[in-house]
């Protein structure tokens, strides 16, 4: 510690002589290293796709199947790894008899790794194309309409533009709750105006709040195409609420009874989905910028200093 002081005093030393050998209005121009500013810049990257990996998979993708997966379902087939024709281990415990199968979406490893086995490894970015294509198109439009500066002038236009695309979004959702498909996701887009009729209210909301956004997933849930598998437990009556339209329903689930019907483990295992990708993007953004500050402080320590020419001084006018 000692040692750190002496160092940080003699640093401090040398800088108030610098700062008094200059003359006033004149500053150093520092130039760092091109390979240190290389180094910072590729850090910067990195650390922005990876918080932006961790909000997609975690915030985007689980948190959806966490809003539609069924706490208790009756039948649903999971894959295991293990070979079933392989001999017993007798060192192996011995699995419980009738034991209850806990909800996918209850740990995000376990997410991840259900994922993977059935849809591959690039499963925890399922929809992504969609969802930039989704981007897009929202920041152009809200730039070209309102300038960027104006929050009400962005907040009003983001709404419309969520009402106008909600079909897209539904898509997505349906994208990401259901087996891999080999349609492309413009493929999958609705081909009539009546699926916007039913999903534009929702769309209306998700601006508003989260609760609004778990409404809105779970409306758009309910209107998965039958021949579409999902790949988490799911009830498509969503407790007897949606009637199918080949009986004369509406073939979708009301506003208020999608958010009746998200039981309390649900909004448990949600809220812990949405605390846990909190943590971890502040514990990446604490360490990238840490590293970034560290870069930062050695580029300023290796930067070579270069004093702009001084301007001549100016004799005071003469009399005449």
């Amino acid at each position: 510690m000692s040692a750190i002081t002496a160092h940080v005093v003699r640093r401090s030393i040398e800088l108030g002589s610098d700062l008094s050998d200059k003359t006033p209005g004149q500053v150093d121009e520092l130039h760092p290293p091109g390979a240190l500013v290389a180094l910072a810049i590729f850090s910067f990257l990195i650390l922005a796709l990876v918080t932006a990996a961790i909000d997609y998979t975690y915030g985007n993708v689980v948190a959806t199947l966490a809003a539609v997966e069924d706490s208790n379902p009756d039948i649903y087939v999971r894959i295991d790894h293990d070979d079933p024709n392989k001999p017993l281990n007798p060192a192996d415990p011995e699995p419980a008899a009738n034991s209850p199968l806990k909800p996918v979406t209850s740990s995000l490893r376990a997410t991840i790794r259900h994922l993977r086995a059935r849809a591959g490894f690039w499963s925890r970015f399922r929809g992504l194309s969609m969802y930039l294509t989704m981007g897009i198109v929202r920041g152009v439009l809200a730039s070209l309409i309102v300038p960027v500066g104006s929050f009400l002038g962005q907040f009003v236009v983001q709404s419309l533009i969520s009402i106008l695309f909600s079909t897209w979004q539904m898509t997505w959702v349906h994208i990401v709750i259901t087996e891999p498909s080999p349609k492309r996701f413009y493929q999958r887009l609705p081909k009539t105006t009546k699926t916007w009729f039913k999903i534009a209210p929702a769309a209306a909301l998700v601006d508003i709040a989260s609760a609004a956004a778990v409404v809105f997933v779970r409306v758009a849930a309910s209107m998965l195409p039958e021949e579409d598998e999902t790949i988490v437990p799911f009830d498509r009556s969503f407790g007897g609420k949606v009637n199918p339209e080949i009986v004369g329903g509406s073939g979708k689930i009301g506003l208020v009874d999608a958010w009746t019907t998200f039981d309390w483990p649900a909004r448990v295992r949600l809220a812990k989905v949405i605390g846990k990708t909190f943590a971890m993007q502040l514990a990446v953004g604490v360490v990238g910028f840490l590293v970034l500050g560290i870069q930062i402080y050695f580029m300023v320590s290796k930067s070579s200093k270069t004093q702009p020419p001084a301007s001549a001084p100016t004799s005071p006018p003469t009399s005449a």
